[in-house]
């Protein structure tokens, strides 16, 4: 200001002081008002309002601009929460209503005075409040949600405010409101940064309950406490406060990606959805995702997909059932711009700046663009299979304070420079001594020194250093040599620091520069240790570690096994696995704290990858097997990662054969420690070098190697090998076609078998025409896989169980039936025709005429054929099946195979059958195609037996399928923790639903409620808990119901229209909504159900009412279950209300389906240690399996709730009686 405020003036001067001001501003808040000349004009206001006579009617007449411009810098400088409540107090008066109001006014009639437009502000519910805050060139606070929401559901890279800023105003184009968008983009390098620190302080203080003080934290708790109420989630989707895609650099993983959002959905009936990315250049990509629920939301989660580099990307989300049209979204995405350098942090934020970031950053260059000159940085090319021959992909690594680059489009130049380095380090023990990370937030177990380092052009005493909000500044004196260090003690003196997430900021005189964020843990005894080294001869084996148990603490760990007792967490780690994730949660009714570290075991990590950069399988001390001619024409790569002091070290990839060397290819790692390298650099060699040849990764600097890849030349059979069994060897034969040949063979099943047989000791036929491979021992009933390479091999290989079971010539099998037996009397010796028959014929050949498919195809031969229990050598035969229904094989041919797979588990599969399928599956690691075949064909949700090692199968299940991971564990009486309490089974089941679930009868006080519930969710005895299950998840009638209604003839309409929000989450949607879904899929436009889907729904129910009925009326008799039957009986008649008989129906309703439906799925998930309910069990299962037909989703939605209310039930019976 010209004419300053000052003590000693006088209002009245004050007041026209300010007057003369009032020019050439967008805000009232740009007077120049410093927080000196604030307070003067705050005493002189206090000191007019002690005299006689003076109220703040009066100030508001007489002094109108004194009195704006103390409310207006009151809300820049002091306002935290309660704003009339701290304005009353600062001013010692009263503040009623009508004060307020008279303030309001008087300062709305200013700033229309002087013609600021104050308009974003006219819908606020806070009409005096909102304008000021408006003025002072703060955002609403209405406007929270928006960053509240955006803050929760973005987990991509750590806190960097100046990164937030930049994609809310451009790249990202969050949709949130003007009035912060305004505020964001006119202050971006002051005042919001400031506001976005104090947002994220809001959100820590709130959810690790300390004392931290934020303006905002009232604001977060409510916001909290609503977000998941009806009237938020529906403002949500009809606003879509939701994050757009937008770009992301995965640096030496994928590369360059779009995040697809967090979407609410409008319709919360669509099941599933696909995104559709679509380049200018022309790429284009499909992703499946399902929708998922929880809290009161339909939702789909975030995703990282990998996209080639273009200018544009058009991106829509779609209902993958075309069911609704009204879901579907478009979003354009602007790419890397033809005459510019798109700019990636070390975070992998997308960052629009003419300053290049220090320690390195990631740039992509078009073609178009060309560097001029630069200083002090290196340029380190990166390579992906997402890489465009037009786009240049490159690190940056700063060199020095002067570093820049320069690049040209045309006659255009721009120049990025490095700011002037300010380099902060926490300094202190870490977490099991970890190394520094740049990916994710360090956590220390002794408080750090925080140690400063900066260029010579800085001077020290602008530098202020704030932990937890206490500040200090950097005292000259303590320098030395450019650096400063402080302790937390200096901050916090004697106050300890308390566990959780904490941030320590730098700021120049008084702007915010950067700030590092830790958190801080406990010690935790265990004997992992970050120092590993390389195995020993390259032999494959697991890792085992140690953790101790903490009082107040929960572990969980990714990409192992763990068991535990009371005092330890015991992980096993395969040898495929370069790291573990480990997740920390402090157990705190007031605290929500939760923190995770990458725990290297390995000193690398390789995965191969496809063209597309996914993910084909992960090598480390593992040998994967491909033929050179993958090599060549699926153009794989291996995607590297080191881990440690390994980092440092310089590697190779070698490619040898047994005339020895051949090829060295140099791997050129970023500094994080990653590299990708394109196997196709091999071609040619492979082409001119003798086969087979291995691929080795090698350690120059510790001279260690690992075998990673074994390439061979596998040659196709030309003729299907056969077999002769003697009185004393057995022979494996081949057509002399396929001469001079060593042979691999794989026995298919459960343990895999592997012989080798060198053309050395094979014997020529009689005739010539076939060669005789002795085979070791006899050879047993089942399928095997012959694999012939050049003879001579000198390589030895090994590899896992990973087979790949085609329909190519090379499959053979040795039959249960001998020669001589024609005829066809049992299931078992059906099977083994059928086989035969799928192996036997191709895709030329009629397969529908072959012997076992018309003997299927007769529905008088099947019934006369004798049933016994399915043998090891059978339920090998079940899952090859799968494998052949997989292959590439003619539609008819996967349709009748698939129709086989469907007779069989109605009709032949008996107690613990599915689990063994499941069994094998797992230890052939199969295709995540065959395991979904056999899921939906074979019903395996539905197993009835378990044995063995459950939880280390469950855990295996888990890579393929949630739900049946879960119900393995519920089905032998797991731990509550180690189920319904992991994130990804509560995810599952939901939050509301589990509460539901648990209730606390003759309890009101919520918090009595609460401590119950966790008493017995951590099964501590005495509870006093009792498992109940409503028509919120079970379904109701009524709700149901009030979706119909009818046309002028009085036909039935089923109007989507009219669905009450009514229920509860339960295996992420409520029953009433995936009622909807499954009508729109069983029913045509015209209302009326596809015969074959009525023909299934009335013939199930009238073949099996009356036996389910009387089932469920004797299991209320047994002393075990007949209380919780009767109360899952009363639930599930709340679906066909008033509906209860034992005779069968005439007329089979939709209501009394479902009903029946439920009731089947109990006994079909009554628990497997009672033998003698395996009749009723069974009598489930017969009903589910062709149930899971019509109504597939809402078969498995009932098959979880039956599993979870039976496994809580039980837990009750132990712990609340």
């Amino acid at each position: 200001m010209i004419n300053r405020i000052t003590k000693g003036l006088s209002l009245n001067v004050m007041e026209k002081n300010i007057a003369a001001e009032m020019s050439g501003f967008e805000f009232w808040g740009d007077l120049g008002i410093s927080f000196e000349e604030f307070e003067a004009l705050m005493e002189r206001v206090k000191d007019i309002l002690f005299v006689d006579g003076v109220d703040i009617e009066y100030i508001c007449k007489k002094y109108p601009h004194a009195i704006t411009t103390s409310l207006v810098f009151y809300a820049r400088y002091k306002y935290n929460t309660n704003f009339w409540g701290s304005f009353s107090k600062e001013l010692g008066i009263a503040m009623p209503q009508y004060y307020q109001a008279y303030l309001g006014a008087c300062a709305r009639k200013m700033f229309e005075q002087y013609g600021f437009d104050y308009s974003e502000t006219k819908e606020e519910s806070r009409i005096n409040i909102a304008p000021i805050i408006y003025e002072a060139c703060l955002p609403p606070e209405s406007c929270l949600d928006d960053l509240f929401y955006v803050f929760s559901y973005d987990s991509y890279g750590m806190f960097d405010p100046r990164i937030v800023i930049e994609e809310l105003i451009d790249m990202r184009s969050y949709t949130i409101r003007k009035p912060l968008l305004r505020f964001l983009r006119r202050f971006k390098e002051d005042r919001a940064l400031d506001f976005l620190i104090d947002i994220r302080d809001a959100i820590v203080a709130a959810e690790q309950n300390t004392m931290q003080v934020s303006r905002y934290s009232n604001n977060y708790s409510e916001w909290k406490q609503n977000e998941k109420s009806k009237a938020t989630i529906e403002n949500r989707k009809k606003q879509e406060f939701q994050i757009k895609p937008y770009l992301y650099f995965d640096n030496g993983k994928k590369g360059l990606c779009i995040i697809l959002p967090r979407v609410v959905m409008e319709n919360e009936w669509v099941e599933e959805v696909v995104w559709t990315i679509v380049g200018k250049s022309g790429f284009n990509k499909s992703i499946n995702a399902m929708v998922l629920g929880d809290e009161g939301t339909r939702f789909i989660d975030s995703m990282l997909i990998p996209v080639v580099p273009d200018t544009k990307y058009t991106i829509t989300l779609t209902d993958m059932e075309d069911l609704d049209k009204s879901s579907a979204r478009a979003w354009d995405l602007e790419g890397v711009a033809e005459d510019k350098v798109l700019i990636f942090n070390q975070n992998g934020r997308q960052i629009n700046s003419t300053y290049l970031p220090a320690p390195f950053s990631i740039a992509i260059i078009p073609n178009t663009v060309s560097i001029e000159a630069a200083n002090n940085v290196e340029f380190c090319d990166q390579f992906y299979p997402t890489n465009s021959n037009d786009y240049r992909i490159s690190a940056i690594n700063i060199l020095g304070s002067d570093a820049y680059v320069s690049y040209k489009n045309g006659t255009y130049i721009e120049k990025i420079v490095t700011k002037p380095q300010i380099n902060m380090l926490l300094i202190g023990e870490k977490l099991f001594s970890l190394e520094e990370s740049f990916s994710q937030i360090n956590l220390f177990v002794e408080e750090p020194k925080v140690l400063l380092e900066f260029d010579d052009n800085i001077s020290a005493d602008s530098l202020e250093i704030r932990v937890d909000g206490i500040s200090q500044m950097v005292s000259k004196e303590k320098c030395r040599d450019n650096t400063y260090s402080c302790s937390f003690a200096d901050f916090l003196g004697v106050e300890k620091l308390k566990y959780g997430l904490h941030s320590v900021r730098l700021y120049q005189f008084g702007r915010f520069l950067k700030q590092v964020e830790f958190s801080f843990v406990p010690y935790i005894k265990t004997n992992y240790s970050s120092a590993f080294s390389w195995s020993e001869n390259n032999q494959r084996k697991k890792k085992e570690y140690k953790f101790e148990k903490l009082f107040g603490w929960e572990y969980e760990f990714n990409n192992c096994l763990v068991t535990e007792d009371e005092n330890e967490y015991s992980i096993e780690c395969s040898p495929n696995c370069g790291s573990i994730v480990m997740q920390l949660k402090m157990i705190d009714e007031n605290v929500r704290f939760s923190c995770s570290t990458e725990l290297p075991i390995n000193p690398y990590e390789i995965e191969l990858l496809d063209s597309d950069g996914n993910n084909v399988g992960t090598i480390v001390d593992k040998n994967f097997k491909i033929s050179s001619r993958d090599i060549e024409e699926k153009h794989y790569w291996v995607s590297l990662k080191v881990y440690g002091k390994f980092i440092d070290h310089h590697f190779q990839l070698e490619l040898t054969s047994v005339n020895g060397l051949e090829q060295i290819e140099d791997v050129r790692l970023n500094i994080s420690g990653a590299a990708n390298i394109d196997l196709g650099v091999f071609n040619d060699t492979l082409k001119n070098c003798p086969m087979p040849v291995w691929i080795i990764l090698r350690d120059q600097d510790e001279d260690k190697i690992g075998r990673i890849l074994f390439i061979n030349e596998t040659t196709a059979l030309e003729s299907r090998p056969k077999y002769q069994c003697g009185n004393v060897k057995d022979y494996i034969v081949l057509d002399i076609k396929d001469d001079e040949k060593d042979l691999d063979i794989i026995r298919f099943g459960n343990p895999v078998i592997k012989q080798h047989l060198p053309y050395e000791n094979s014997i020529l036929g009689k005739s010539g025409k076939t060669r005789g491979y002795i085979y070791p021992d006899r050879l047993t009933q089942g399928i095997y896989i012959i694999q012939g390479n050049k003879k001579d091999t000198l390589f030895e290989y090994e590899d896992e169980n990973i087979i790949d079971l085609n329909l190519d010539n090379n499959i053979m099998l040795v039959s249960c039936r001998s020669r001589e037996q024609k005829d066809i009397v049992t299931v078992k010796q059906w099977l083994d025709l059928f086989i035969s028959d799928v192996i036997m014929t191709d895709n030329n050949s009629d397969f529908s005429m072959c012997r076992s498919v018309k003997i299927f195809q007769s529905d008088d031969f099947m019934r006369q054929l004798e049933k016994s229990a399915f043998d090891k050598c059978d339920i090998e035969k079940l899952v090859a099946i799968a494998y052949f229904a997989a292959s590439k094989i003619s539609n008819e041919k996967k349709k009748l195979i698939i129709d086989v797979m469907n007779y069989i588990s109605r009709y032949c599969l008996g107690r613990g059958d599915r689990y063994e399928i499941i069994s094998l599956l797992v230890v052939l690691k199969c295709s995540q195609e065959v395991f979904d075949i056999c899921l939906k064909e074979y019903s395996l949700l539905l197993f009835d037996e378990s044995a063995g090692n459950v939880k280390q199968i469950a855990r295996e299940v888990e890579e393929y399928s949630t739900e049946l991971a879960f119900l393995l564990l519920v089905g032998c009486d797991s731990q509550i923790k180690d189920c319904v309490l992991r994130d990804k089974f509560r995810d599952l089941i939901g939050k509301d639903a589990i509460k539901k679930l648990i209730s606390v009868p003759g309890e009101e006080d919520a918090d009595n409620i609460t401590f119950e519930q966790k008493k017995f969710l951590r099964e501590q005895s005495g509870c006093r808990v009792r498992i109940q299950l409503d028509d919120e998840i079970s379904g109701n009638e009524e709700a149901i119901q009030g979706m119909i209604g009818y046309d002028k003839r009085y036909n039935p309409i089923f109007d989507i229209s009219k669905k009450p929000d009514y229920g509860v989450y339960f295996a992420r949607i409520k029953y009433v909504d995936q009622f909807v879904n499954w009508y729109k899929n069983t029913h045509d436009k015209k209302q009326e159900m596809y015969p074959k889907f009525k023909q299934i729904k009335d013939g199930i129910v009238k073949k099996y009412y009356t036996e389910i009925i009387s089932a469920i009326l004797m299991l209320e008799k047994d002393e075990e279950m007949g209380e919780i039957t009767k109360q899952y009986k009363k639930a599930l008649n709340k679906r066909c209300t008033g509906y209860i008989a034992v005779t069968q129906p005439n007329n089979v309703s939709y209501p009394l389906y479902f009903m029946t439906q439920g009731l089947a799925v109990y006994l079909a998930k009554l628990p497997a240690d009672r033998a003698d309910l395996d009749d009723y069990r069974h009598l489930g299962i017969k009903f589910m399996s062709d149930a899971s037909k019509l109504s597939p989703r809402m078969s498995q939605r009932d098959i979880l709730m039956a599993a979870t209310y039976i496994y809580l039930k039980r837990k009750e019976v132990k712990l609340c009686r």
